[in-house]
């Protein structure tokens, strides 16, 4: 809490968060601002801890996620693919079609490198080819085993 006054959503907020049994912090102002009341009382009051350096904020919320829950998910398709082939597949639309020189522009890759990623794709099955150009096939669970040129 930064600042507050007597009565303020702040104090509300740090209770909620107290409650929650989470860290709260304050940073002290002058003893003489009505915007600083709040944090004193925080601090003499409710056990908040006095911030007053970056370090004090470090220690009170722990380590860069520390406290985050892990992350969950199934693997996907694109797991292990090399950025050129993943471009060339964000690049790709799902319905209609685009030709390779759109796709080229779209994943920032040569004209040349995009045809030969479209060239394995499509020996995948992660692509199809149309009247209307190249998209991505409708099959969204293909594993793609790209080989490496």
């Amino acid at each position: 809490v930064v600042e507050a006054a007597a009565r303020s959503g702040a104090l509300s907020t740090a209770a909620w968060a107290a409650a929650l049994d989470r860290p709260v912090g304050v940073v002290p102002g002058p003893v003489t601002s009505v915007a600083s009341v709040g944090c004193h009382l925080l601090a003499r009051d409710r056990g908040a801890v006095l911030v007053t350096r970056t370090a004090d904020v470090v220690e009170l919320a722990g380590d860069m996620g520390e406290t985050a829950e892990p992350p969950s998910g199934h693997a996907s398709t694109w797991d292990g693919l090399d950025d050129v082939t993943r471009r060339v597949l964000e690049a790709l639309p799902i319905t209609g079609g685009a030709a390779p020189a759109e796709i080229a522009a779209s994943a920032g890759t040569p004209l040349i490198v995009t045809r030969t990623v479209l060239g394995r794709l499509l020996s995948a099955g992660a692509v199809s080819r149309g009247p209307e150009g190249w998209r991505r096939s409708r099959d969204g669970g293909v594993q793609l085993t790209i080989p490496v040129a």
